[in-house]
This record gives C-alpha cells, sequence and structure tokens, in this order.
C-alpha cells in the first residue's frame, strides 16, 4: 500500500534495544561518534515508543502476543524506569500498568492463579510493579 510502512519485528525487540544501549551508553567506553549514534539510536527509538504506544492498547503488531503482555510489562517497566521516563503519549505509564496489573491480580495474589504460568506471570508482574514507585 503506497504511503504506508510495513512495521516489522515486535515491541519485546524493541524494548530490548533500547534497554542494550543504555547499558551500553552507560558501561561502555565510547569515543565521541559512537557516542552520538548510540544517542540518535536512543531518540528514534523513544520518539517510536512515544509515538506509537500506550499501556492501554497493545500495538497491532503486537496482538499475537497478547497473551505474553504481562512478560512484555515486565521488561518494559525497568527499562522506562532507567531512561527516567514518566510518560509514555502523555500517560503515566506506571498508574496505567499498576492499575491495569492490579486489577487482573488473582485472589490468592499470584497473575493466572491456578495455571502452569502463574509462577512466571507473577515474576513479570512484580517486576513492573517494582518500578511503579518513582524514586
Amino acid at each position: 500500500m503506497p504511503g504506508n510502512t510495513i512495521r516489522r519485528g515486535s515491541y519485546f525487540v524493541h524494548v530490548a534495544a533500547l534497554n542494550a544501549l543504555m547499558i551500553a551508553a552507560e558501561r561502555l567506553k565510547l569515543d565521541e561518534k559512537q557516542r552520538q549514534a548510540v544517542d540518535t539510536a536512543l531518540r528514534k527509538g523513544f520518539a517510536n515508543l512515544q509515538a506509537r504506544w500506550t499501556v492501554r492498547t497493545v500495538p497491532p503488531v503486537e496482538a499475537a502476543w497478547c497473551a505474553q503482555r504481562i512478560e512484555y510489562y515486565g521488561s518494559l517497566g525497568p527499562m522506562l524506569a532507567r531512561a527516567k521516563l514518566d510518560k509514555i503519549s502523555k500517560s503515566d505509564w506506571r498508574l496505567e500498568a499498576a492499575t491495569m496489573l492490579l486489577r487482573e491480580q488473582g485472589e490468592d495474589g499470584s497473575w493466572w492463579p491456578g495455571t502452569e504460568q502463574a509462577l512466571v506471570k507473577t515474576a513479570y508482574a512484580l517486576l513492573l510493579l517494582g518500578q511503579v514507585r518513582k524514586p
């Protein structure tokens, strides 16, 4: 379709790449050219996240992994906290994520209680909730 762009990959990869770039910028001794390249990639990556994403809605390309939403948020929360971002697309991601997760929490305190995935889902939910409180 002319004028439309095809999006490839997933926001799991997007979050992992942003996280890796931030770690590289923090821990590696980069020369000026390398640092500029990393900064440019980070700006573009965060701009993409800001333009196309909210906690409330799963991007269309991600619709197939809705069952992995909690795992995604468990990766997203620590990355956003590291980047010191308080808002995504003008929304407070901490408030939205905490509200969504607490609404889905089971009576026994876990997520997806009574399933084989309860332990993993609960661990990822706690990773995100651990980032909800502002430093």
